[in-house]
Parts: structure tokens; sequence; C-alpha cells
């Protein structure tokens, strides 16, 4: 008989729908099987691209991930979801659920940022009205990449 040991954690991301904000859960399991990742709950083609952004980050920092099956859900399973955006709270599940010792992470704070092959966090299409709609729903701690002058100016927030 064969023992599958499971280990979930979770972040939680803002998602769009228009221009109203929704809370995403992001869940990630890993457990010694087939080399596999796959994310489930309704995802994009840019989401599902996510897949390697998050392996080759994985590999980049180090981690073991052979023989691991990783499985991410974006909650709730029955709304769409678009864009890159996810990809960080995505990559940060995925460590957490790796990790002996996880950092506890309160659900006052949301991951919204895109990746880069080497793992970095870069901005994402939609990302101010992203951010405003974390704050209205009543986030007190918001992770996002590093922003810029030229960025700010080109989404016409300064002048």
């Amino acid at each position: 008989m064969r023992v599958v040991t499971d280990i979930t954690s979770y972040v939680l991301s803002v998602g769009l729908n228009g221009m109203k904000g929704q809370i995403i859960k992001v869940e990630a399991t890993v457990r010694n099987d087939k080399e596999q990742c796959v994310i489930i709950g309704l995802p994009d083609t840019s989401i599902k691209e996510s897949k390697e952004r998050i392996l080759n980050c994985l590999h980049a920092l180090g981690q073991d991930i052979d023989m691991k099956k990783i499985t991410i859900h974006l909650s709730p399973a029955d709304v769409k979801k678009q864009g890159t955006s996810y990809d960080a709270a995505m990559l940060l599940a995925v460590l957490q659920a790796m990790s002996k010792n996880p950092v506890p992470i309160s659900d006052k704070t949301c991951i919204i940022a895109a990746l880069t092959l080497d793992g970095h966090l870069t901005t994402f299409h939609s990302m101010i009205p992203t951010i405003h709609q974390a704050i209205l729903l009543g986030f007190k701690q918001i992770y996002l990449p590093p922003l810029n002058y030229l960025y700010l100016h080109k989404q016409q927030i300064l002048n």
C-alpha cells in the first residue's frame, strides 16, 4: 500500500471581474508522485502558462521538484480567472507547501504580481485597478512588484 502525504497551503490574491475585485484563494498541494504541475479552477491560457514560470522559478531557487506532483487550485472554482497577476501567489503557495516550516501569512495579506522566468516580480496588465480593489476588499498588506516612475507615468498615475 502506497502512502501519500499531501502538504497543502494557501495564500490570497485578488482578481478582477470587470472592474470589481474578488478574493481568490490560491491553494497548492505538493506530493510525491509522477512529476507534474497542474493549475485548476477555470484558468485562462496565460494562467496555464504560469506553470512554466513557476517551475523555472522553483528550479532557480534550488527547490527539488523531481518526482513531485504540484497541484494549484484557484478558488472559487466556478469563476473564470485571467492574467498573470496570480503568478507570485501561486509560487508562494507552492513554496509554503514544500516548506517544513511555512511562514504564517495573514488573511489580511494578498499577493499580486507576475513573474519573470528567473523569479523576479514584475508588473501586469490592470495592476493599478487590482491594487485599488485589494484595498477596497480590506487587505492590510499587499505584496506587489517594485514600481518605477515610467510604469506609473505610462499608466497615467503621474503627470
